[in-house]
């Protein structure tokens, strides 16, 4: 989940969160951490029973809305005044989401296109350009740390999966792959250092 604002809500586990924004009707998630997609659980205005929404009383309320910016809320156990807190986010204008998909997918493609050629230098330069649109963008970072595989960048290979699974710990390509990495590191030679080279097949998405 990308992190634009962040603001700090101490919250009783007896009280009521009122939830709104300007503009108003946007959706709401509540997640245990910032690397989860989180659930969603209405639209603004929304008043969130705390010993519900927030059963271990720490957790994330991201409020976001097509063509504006994401807002998140850090909720932390604590009290304030009365049985509600009330909290109003002016949402920022931003790029439309269906605009940001469309340029992220663009060089999603570019970069496959390239890949396949072999060119993988212009293939890293489109793919960081998707993940420079959202870095937490798990597919993106997979398929770059597929490219350093192939290429047999192994070092670079695991740093980007391991990214990965920072962002999304199900993701079962990135766990597959750092498995396939483990043993591909046991058969080489403690003096040898891997040199690029495409002899290797090529994990999901990632085609030569």
């Amino acid at each position: 989940m990308g992190l634009v604002g962040l603001l700090a809500v101490l919250v009783s586990c007896s009280h009521t969160l009122n939830v709104e924004s300007d503009p108003l009707g946007a959706d709401v998630f509540v997640s245990p951490d910032l690397a989860s997609p989180g659930k969603i659980v209405g639209q603004t205005p929304l008043a969130l029973d705390a010993s519900e929404a927030f059963p271990s009383g720490s957790a994330f309320v991201t409020v976001q809305k097509t063509g504006f910016q994401r807002s998140t809320l850090l909720i932390s156990p604590g009290g304030f005044g009365g049985f509600s807190e009330t909290v109003n986010i002016k949402l920022q204008p931003g790029l439309a989401a269906g605009s940001l998909a469309s340029q992220m997918m663009t060089h999603v493609r570019n970069a496959q296109r390239l890949s396949a050629a072999l060119q993988f230098d212009q293939a890293h330069s489109e793919i960081d350009k998707a993940i420079a649109l959202d870095p937490t963008f798990a597919f993106g970072l997979s398929f770059k740390a597929g490219m350093y595989f192939v290429q047999k960048n192994f070092k670079e290979a695991e740093r980007y999966y391991r990214q990965v699974l920072q962002i999304d710990p199900r993701y079962d390509e990135a766990t597959r792959m750092l498995a396939k990495l483990g043993a591909e590191k046991d058969t080489l030679p403690q003096s040898a250092e891997p040199t690029a080279s495409v002899d290797t097949p090529a994990p999901a998405g990632v085609s030569p």
